[in-house]
């Protein structure tokens, strides 16, 4: 026995050495669960992570971060591909133990753990490993007291603490194959070396505590055959009136799951019956069982045949990958049409004829409503479609085509696509020859300053990187003086890569719900990317300006009322000519200024690609091995943080300053003072305003329309606010201040003031104020 107690990530790193994943479960602490709920029914076993077994990994940077964040954990092993044999002692497993220790002598040598602390003793756990048949979760069919983990489920390991206050241990030895009589009877389908009572015999004896299931099984086989000609109806009164009423101990007991076992029962005992239908491989479900026991039998189908996984949870809600005209993957939700399809292909109906035969059935509609009425779907969580090698978050390049829980992402290559993984540790040579060719990629573009490049190729590593970065990123903003200067085909070169295809862009969003609309039905697709083109004048968008600093997009799904929720892992991009940001984006943006310097810049000649997107297509592996060596030069030399910081989005900061201080690029955040010029066409306007007012009424508090006659009077007055019909440019006015109310101005003298309205009307109208903020801190735009 291993009894002695390591730390917790000590013995979790050791169980990832031998090749066993893990992932972390709450801890009983003074009696109760760390989860904090005061009726924990599983204190110190169920999980923290938000897809508990699913999440179970290998990984060393992983299980460190879990661990590091939760030292005290539980530690939870899945055990597909395994059979644990779980003694209660409470329930009567111990009993079962020795007896069954005395059938079978070879179980003295199988590996056990020891569990909880019990009166009658300490629990115990067999480990075996499975002999090529799926052998699910169950309980009592083994013997009273006796669960059965497998496929689909997980048992708590050493040297995790149990409510009792001991610790598990666990039982050193190699895992024989599961015993052939052991298996049978974890399916259910034999009754081992016990006893077959008669149906009186059972009755005499109502079931101890922890035999209950096990009682119900063998009454309700007897009841079956009896039964077996008079029909389901009759079946169940006969145990509903003789098998229900002889159970003592309910209190646990619901008569739904007793119906559930019996109908069970009674299923594959007409199985053995009547004409059976050829085996297809697939799941049986009973169309003639009770609506809400066939939707949890085809949850079970579709969690099997959903590996590997093409059904996903995304926004909380179930979605499907499908392939568009161009044969790329997509998500779409899956409604109860398409659901009908899944659980048509993953498990197959059956009834029962006249004459005793199987036949085929329908999916029921009552059945495929419940299934997406359930609360919580146990489908992996989707974040983003990727069709070339990414970093997931503990920095590992996924390069295996299919669902990685570490970032949540779904890699589906493009056919033929392959790229070379540069090494582990890239040398300087490797570098150089990575940003040679991240600038032949840049070769003809009109960058205005260095800047401007650094945010380039920032653009074209951050989506290969999104995942090691746990904060929102900024929007990438191409900004040209003329068009023609190539800020579309900038992006369509940056963005190809990790797409392999031209992106798919964004125009005409300057309604702000048209906005919210098209960002909810993007976020629905699990986009890399989310690129503007061609905006023009001046943008400003609250919603866009809350999804660039959001790490989650809550809306109402589009064509219903229920609301769904997306995480935030997008690429952002857009393009404009000489396009000014509202406040609340400047701040969000990253400045990409090209200027070719002549009238018609697309009339430029000497290009050194003249065909440039075809070039990318051509070299799109390369391509990705330069992002790749960037990204792993910079994890193998320490993750170092870059110096230049921007406020909401300090980790972008960290990890892409850093990425391009190893590459050797300069500049980056070098032209925030540009941005910020060109941010708000009024600026200077208000800078003048509040200058005036503060020097005309210091604190005092006006009416807009005093306001208006004492400032709109001066001949400097800078707002054009049209005629003067009545008071209708005083009107404007007041409106003009409720746009800039709240926000802070810097005076002259180095002072700032904040424009206030009253909370009160006064003789029914506003008044607004000034207010002395004090300090010389910067303009909060």
């Amino acid at each position: 026995m291993i009894s002695h107690s390591p730390s917790m990530l000590d013995a979790a790193l050791a169980y990832a050495a031998l090749g066993l994943p893990v992932f972390p479960l709450h801890t009983p602490k003074d009696g109760r669960c760390s989860c904090g709920k005061p009726n924990c029914s599983s204190p110190g076993k169920h999980p923290r992570t938000h897809n508990g077994f699913h999440d179970a990994t290998t990984n060393v940077v992983q299980i460190r971060e879990w661990w590091g964040q939760w030292p005290d954990a539980n530690i939870g092993w899945p055990t597909a591909g395994w059979v644990v044999a779980d003694f209660d002692p409470k329930s009567g497993g111990l009993e079962s133990f020795n007896r069954l220790l005395t059938e079978h002598p070879e179980l003295e040598h199988v590996p056990r753990n020891l569990t909880g602390e019990h009166p009658q003793g300490r629990g115990v756990h067999l480990r075996f490993r499975q002999n090529g048949v799926k052998v699910k979760n169950s309980s009592g069919l083994v013997a009273p007291g006796v669960d059965v983990r497998a496929d689909g489920g997980y048992v708590v390991v050493a040297p995790s603490l149990h409510p009792s206050g001991v610790r598990y241990e666990w039982g050193v030895g190699e895992e024989p194959v599961v015993p052939k009589w052991f298996e049978a009877l974890a399916r259910g389908e034999a009754d081992g070396q016990e006893s077959k009572p008669t149906f009186e015999e059972l009755l005499a004896r109502p079931p101890r505590p922890g035999e209950r299931d096990h009682w119900v099984t063998k009454a309700a086989g007897h009841l079956a055959r009896k039964h077996r000609d008079d029909g389901f109806n009759a079946y169940q009164e006969a145990c509903l009136g003789v098998v229900w009423p002889a159970i003592l101990d309910k209190a646990d007991y619901p008569i739904q799951e007793f119906q559930k076992t019996i109908g069970s029962i009674w299923k594959k005992d007409q199985g053995r019956g009547g004409g059976r239908l050829p085996d297809d491989g697939k799941p049986r479900i009973d169309a003639a069982e009770l609506a809400w026991v066939q939707a949890e039998q085809a949850w079970e189908a579709l969690e099997d045949y959903n590996r590997p996984p093409h059904l996903f949870r995304s926004g909380g809600n179930p979605v499907r990958l499908e392939t568009d005209d161009n044969e790329k993957p997509r998500l779409r939700q899956l409604t109860q049409d398409r659901l009908t399809h899944e659980l048509d292909r993953a498990a197959t109906w059956v009834a029962l004829n006249a004459d005793g035969d199987e036949v085929k059935k329908n999916v029921p509609v009552q059945v495929v409503r419940r299934v997406l009425a359930a609360p919580d779907f146990p489908l992996p969580v989707l974040v983003r479609l990727v069709s070339a090698p990414v970093f997931g978050r503990s920095g590992e390049v996924q390069t295996e085509p299919g669902y990685h829980p570490d970032s949540r992402t779904l890699y589906v290559p493009d056919d033929g696509f392959e790229v070379d993984l540069p090494p582990e540790n890239p040398s300087d040579i490797d570098l150089a020859q990575a940003l040679d060719l991240i600038n032949e990629l840049l070769w003809d573009f009109p960058f205005k300053d260095e800047a401007s490049r650094a945010h380039a190729i920032a653009l074209l590593l951050l989506p290969f990187m999104r995942d090691l970065i746990d904060g929102p990123t900024p929007l990438h903003l191409l900004r040209k003086p003329t068009p023609g200067t190539g800020a579309s085909l900038l992006v369509h070169v940056l963005l190809y890569p990790i797409l392999g295809q031209p992106p798919s862009f964004i125009t005409g969003c300057n309604n702000d719900d048209e906005m919210r609309k098209r960002l909810t039905a993007i976020f629905r697709e699990g986009p890399v990317a989310i690129p503007f083109d061609n905006l023009t004048g001046h943008l400003e968008s609250p919603h866009l300006a809350g999804a660039l600093t959001s790490l989650m997009w809550g809306d109402r799904i589009l064509g219903g009322s229920d609301m769904g929720g997306w995480p935030v892992r997008t690429v952002w991009a857009a393009s404009g000519n000489n396009l000014t940001l509202s406040d609340e984006l400047v701040r969000r943006t990253a400045l990409i200024h090209l200027d070719a310097g002549v009238a018609e810049p697309w009339t430029r000649a000497n290009w050194r690609h003249p065909d440039l997107p075809k070039w990318v297509k051509e070299h799109r592996g390369e391509l990705v091995w330069a992002v790749l060596c960037a990204g792993r030069a910079w994890l193998s030399r320490g993750r170092p943080r870059g110096r230049a910081s921007r406020g909401s989005y300090e980790d972008w900061s960290a990890v892409m300053g850093g990425v391009l201080d190893v590459l050797g690029v300069p500049g980056f955040l070098g032209n925030s003072d540009e941005l910020f010029e060109h941010a708000d066409p009024e600026r200077d306007a208000n800078l003048w305003l509040v200058e005036n007012w503060w020097a005309k009424f210091q604190e005092q508090r006006k009416r807009a329309s005093e306001l208006f006659g004492s400032l709109g009077s001066d001949p400097d007055f800078p707002f054009d606010f049209g005629p003067d019909f009545g008071n209708q440019r005083a009107q404007k006015f007041g409106t003009h201040l409720g746009k800039i109310n709240g926000r802070i101005f810097p005076l002259e003298d180095g002072a700032e003031v904040r424009v206030r309205r009253t909370d009160k009307k006064h003789s029914g109208t506003f008044k607004w104020y000034l207010e002395n903020s004090g300090g010389t801190g910067e303009l909060a735009l």
